[in-house]
């Protein structure tokens, strides 16, 4: 039966229990026949107050830079990447930043992180030889777990570390975080004497877990 046949045969007026012979004296008035148009309002009432509510809950994890603490873990499970807020959010952030032939002394910001918990990783290399690189997180935000430093030199009597050939790894770290945070890094290049002026490059990973 159709939606239009079944407003029909609602809308219809019923037979009264005497077999719809007219005795009004008899049987009660009949029923008023139910509000076909009232209960597809309500429904579709219902479906527009189900999807504003998901729009709300999506709203909060934008604006509190991670999942909802009481609610259930969100992520995806389709291959795609996950949003910013998501279990499985990836954080990627490459700079690059020159140096002297001398030592020279840098601070750098690696990146900033929501609040979550993250998975931290950072490499370092150089587009020219020097004689040596070192990093180091400074000062570490709450809640890092490393320095996530690293460091490589020149061998004694060596002609200079070929950085172009080599990617420094730093030690990873988790990251706790309840507030966004700033990563600065600590950059020592030419680190044991003076070599060649280049640039550095610098790449910050983390992946959300929590």
């Amino acid at each position: 039966m159709s939606l239009v046949e079944m407003r029909h045969h609602l809308n219809r007026p019923q037979p009264c229990s005497c077999g719809g012979r007219g005795c009004d004296d008899c049987c009660p008035p009949p029923c008023p026949p139910p509000n076909i148009d009232g209960l597809l309002s309500a429904w579709n009432e219902l479906a527009r107050f189900k999807c504003l509510i998901g729009e709300m809950v999506d709203d909060a994890i934008r604006r509190s830079g991670g999942p909802l603490k009481t609610g259930p873990i969100w992520g995806v499970t389709d291959g795609s990447a996950a949003k910013p807020g998501q279990v499985g959010e990836i954080y990627i952030n490459q700079q690059q930043f020159s140096f002297g032939a001398a030592t020279q002394t840098q601070i750098v910001t690696a990146g900033i992180l929501s609040p979550g918990d993250w998975d931290c990783n950072v490499t370092v290399w150089a587009d020219v030889f020097t004689t040596g690189i070192g990093f180091y997180l400074s000062p570490p935000p709450a809640g890092v777990t490393t320095g996530m430093g690293g460091t490589m030199v020149e061998m004694q009597g060596g002609g200079g570390l070929d950085a172009t050939n080599a990617v420094i790894l730093g030690e990873p770290s988790a990251a706790l975080l309840a507030v966004p945070s700033l990563f600065p890094f600590t950059v020592v290049t030419n680190a044991y004497g003076a070599g060649n002026a280049g640039n550095f490059n610098i790449s910050f990973q983390a992946r959300r877990v929590r």
